[in-house]
Parts: C-alpha cells; structure tokens; sequence
C-alpha cells in the first residue's frame, strides 16, 4: 500500500458524494473510496473487523484490506470519516479534508430527512405508514434485517461518531455531535495538513490545497435530499417484497421440503443474528 492523498474527516450529509466525485476527476486522487464503493463490493466484513479490533494494529490490518483491494488514492464519507486517525498514522502524507454545512442546524435539517431519518423522527417511511406505532421498528424491520444480520453491526460502527458520548438523536443532541466532531478534527490534525471545506467553495480550496490544477469543468453538485429520500421511499417498497419472498420461501421449505433442514437453517440465522 503505497499510501492515501486525501482523507474525508467530514460526515455524511456534507457534500461528501460530491466530493467523492471530484476527487475521482483530479489527477492523482482517484479512486476515490465512498460508502457507496463498501456495497458495491461488499467490504462491509472490512469495517466489522475495524470498529471491533481490540489492538490498532488488527484495526490497522482491517483498514488496510479495505483501501488496498483497489489500490485508493482517497477515501470520503462514513464509514472512513470515523477512522481517520487510523488512516492519517496509516498514510503520514495524506491531506485531510473537513466537509461542513453551513451550520449544525443545516446538516441536521439534511440528515433529519434522509440518513438518520427513523432515529430522528424526521421521515415517515412507507414502513411506518403500513405499520404504526413502531410495529415497523420492533417487528417488520427485524424480519427484513434478519437474513441480513451482519448490517446491524454497522451501527456500532456509526456510534464512533458520538466518541464515547451516549447516543442522542434529538436535534439537540445531533448538532451537538456534529459540532463536537468538528472541533476534535480541528484539534487533532495539523493545520498544514487540514482543510475545512464547504461545496459552495467548489474547485479552487480543494485545488489550491492540493496543489493541483483546477479542472475545465464545475464542482460536482449531487446526492441532494429530494433524490435521497425517493430512493428510501424505493427501498422500503423493496423491503416488503424481501420479507414476502424469503419467509415465504421459508414456509414452503418447511412444510413441503425438508422440516429438518429448514429449523437447521433457521438455527443458524439465529445464531448468526445473535453473534
């Protein structure tokens, strides 16, 4: 690995898909890694192994695996964003670069409709809409989620946002996040090393702080919140499909297939579940 350039410090919601395109069009910058790239090519054993190392050096190892598959040059939005102290011991001479909104407020009006939007109350999803008062939550979603298991162990690696604090979805609570993760990147990257920067800057801090060209074209403008939650909206439709084809895939291997095999089966989701 011969090291990344660039390193996302900033959360999601904070032009990071934008900035991952932008990356990817500079010189020596790409690829570019996202969240969109852990399920593309389904690295999400990567980042388990990461947030449940108990050493830096197993941590190290996990992240290693993750950014030398396709050899990356850079690596934006979460789950990175939340190892990036990892990532700059990792690679000495990476730029770090701090995406914001323009204030606490805004970047929770931003994920208070798309990203963290069942945890802040802030979307009413199909689910909730065939399944109310929190039956989508404590019934309908585990029944999705249940074949798929390893995606609730991604939440823990969304905690590392919090640092330490206790989780609090609330407005409050989530500026107060955002703007405490702020000054801890501040405060613990060298200021010849960091860059805070807002999409409506565009090409030229990037470029500047790069030491690279400005390219003959506009600042990447994508992933805005309209776009976003039309395609939960997607998903959660998808989701009712899932549940109907694979219990009732199940219901047909237990009553007409083996019984044996499908309690084995289920077993081991259980367990799997529970792991």
């Amino acid at each position: 690995m011969s090291g990344l350039e660039v390193i996302g410090a900033g959360f999601g919601r904070t032009g990071t898909l934008s900035l991952y395109t932008a990356l990817n069009i500079l010189d020596g910058t790409s690829p570019c890694y996202h969240m969109l790239e852990n399920f593309l090519y389904n690295h999400k054993k990567y980042w388990f192994r990461a947030n449940e190392a108990t050493t830096m050096k197993e941590r190290e190892r996990a992240l290693k695996e993750v950014l030398t598959e396709k050899g990356y040059k850079a690596i934006v939005d979460f789950p990175g964003c939340v190892f990036y102290e990892d990532l700059m011991r990792m690679s000495p001479d990476a730029k770090v670069i701090l995406s914001v909104r323009d204030s606490p407020a805004a970047w929770f009006k931003s994920v208070d409709k798309t990203i963290f939007a069942e945890n802040t109350g802030g979307r009413m999803s199909f689910l909730q809409m065939l399944f109310p008062f929190g039956l989508h939550r404590y019934v309908i979603r585990p029944l999705i989620w249940l074949p798929f298991a390893d995606f609730f162990r991604m939440e823990n690696t969304i905690e590392r946002m919090f640092r330490g604090a206790p989780k609090d979805y609330s407005q409050a609570g989530m500026e107060k996040c955002y703007s405490d993760w702020l000054e801890h990147v501040k405060a613990t990257v060298p200021k010849d090393r960091l860059l805070v920067h807002n999409a409506k800057q565009g090409w030229k801090p990037i470029c500047d702080f790069l030491g690279k060209p400005v390219p003959d074209c506009p600042y990447p403008r994508v992933n805005d919140s309209a776009e976003f939650q039309r395609k939960m909206l997607i998903g959660d439709a998808i989701s009712i499909v899932s549940i109907a084809v694979f219990y009732g895939g199940l219901f047909y291997a237990a009553k007409f297939a083996n019984a044996a095999g499908f309690f084995d089966c289920a077993k081991k989701m259980i367990i799997d579940f529970l792991q």
